[in-house]
């Protein structure tokens, strides 16, 4: 059996290619060549670019494949080139689609958490183009299974971590915490909650919907099982470097600017992940803890060459350590002050339940 990977070298593919090896297939991979992996057998590249309709047209066209995993790219473009050309089409997208995942504002309903896989997609491009472009991708590429032009499994990847990423979010909390900072500044209780995926788990994900027929022609939404909250990953990842701070929980419009490039938006943004459980089995292969200590790792020691100055524009973090430290004072001084005008909160009642016995 023979099997396409589109990428193969960021954080999700080796994990993928080499399941497919323990699997029996032969694999080619297709990417630009910028990054070459070791994997744990042979594996044939192809060099050209996953986003040029003509390169897919001109290297892959001519070819055949049992399996087909697009995995980076131009996902709509890998798929009208490789329509006929096997039986088996995995594709990942991500939550972008959804209305209101990218921007809770487009959605007058609201964004109802956790998302389950039926919830509004975007279909008006005046809204939010990349996500309807995401939501469009997967019209056609249901379309193309209804045709029969193959079977179609749709992924739904959160935010991934893990070695290898493209953009390593994660690094703006690690440098704080290299640097030593006394304290973090956390929006608000620092409760809040992003879908995000392992890059082993994710794979395992692709390699689920390798095995079990039951996938065709469906979608999933893939993540972790287990969801770490802001303050708990920043925690955890001071630890993991061998240092402390003090979590600021701050509720201000300048908290949000402050930590927006490892907070994210101002909103949760959890995945249902009930159906790819339920259908195909899924369990974490590595827990979250494991997960963020793994990539906490590799980016003390690779940081140097990761953080390119495309990662680093692309994260829009300032490290303006001064500014911090000044809002962190303001904002004490400011709570100081309220807890002094309000020294102690009445206690909450106490219901008394009718039956005592």
């Amino acid at each position: 059996m023979k099997a396409l990977v589109i990428g193969g070298t960021g954080p999700t593919g080796p994990f993928i290619v080499d399941g497919l090896l323990a699997r029996g297939y032969q694999v080619t991979i297709y990417h630009r060549g910028t990054h070459e992996i070791e994997f744990s057998g042979p594996v044939e590249h192809i060099h050209g670019d996953p986003f040029s309709r003509d390169d897919l047209e001109r290297d892959l066209a001519p070819r055949r494949w049992d399996l087909v995993i697009s995995n980076y790219g131009r996902l709509r473009y890998i798929a009208h080139v490789l329509a006929g050309r096997t039986p088996r089409f995995i594709g990942i997208t991500s939550p972008g689609g959804y209305l209101g995942f990218r921007d809770a504002a487009h959605n007058p309903d609201g964004l109802a958490v956790p998302i389950h896989e039926d919830a509004t997609l975007i279909e008006d491009r005046n809204i939010d183009n990349f996500g309807f472009l995401i939501a469009d991708t997967e019209r056609q590429l249901m379309a193309a299974h209804q045709r029969g032009d193959y079977q179609v499994t749709v992924l739904r990847y959160p935010r991934v971590y893990g070695p290898r990423q493209l953009i390593p979010d994660m690094w703006p909390i690690v440098k704080r915490a290299i640097d030593r900072r006394p304290h973090i500044v956390v929006p608000g209780a620092g409760l809040r909650i992003r879908a995000m995926g392992y890059a082993e788990n994710m794979a395992h994900t692709v390699l689920l919907a390798v095995d079990k027929p039951q996938a065709s022609g469906q979608i999933y939404n893939v993540a972790d099982e287990h969801y770490l909250t802001l303050k708990g990953r920043a925690d955890l990842i001071a630890r993991f470097v061998g240092h402390e701070w003090a979590v600021v929980e701050a509720q201000h419009p300048w908290a949000e600017a402050l930590a927006f490039s490892y907070a994210g938006p101002e909103y949760h943004t959890m995945l249902d992940i009930s159906k790819i459980k339920g259908e195909l089995g899924y369990r974490d292969e590595v827990a979250a803890e494991e997960g963020v200590r793994r990539t906490v790792a590799w980016l003390v020691e690779n940081h140097a060459t990761v953080i390119t100055e495309r990662a680093a524009k692309v994260l829009g973090d300032s490290y303006d350590y001064d500014l911090e430290d000044r809002f962190i004072n303001a904002y004490r001084e400011h709570m100081d002050a309220l807890s002094a005008a309000f020294p102690t909160p009445p206690p909450p009642p106490i219901y008394e339940y009718l039956y005592r016995e």
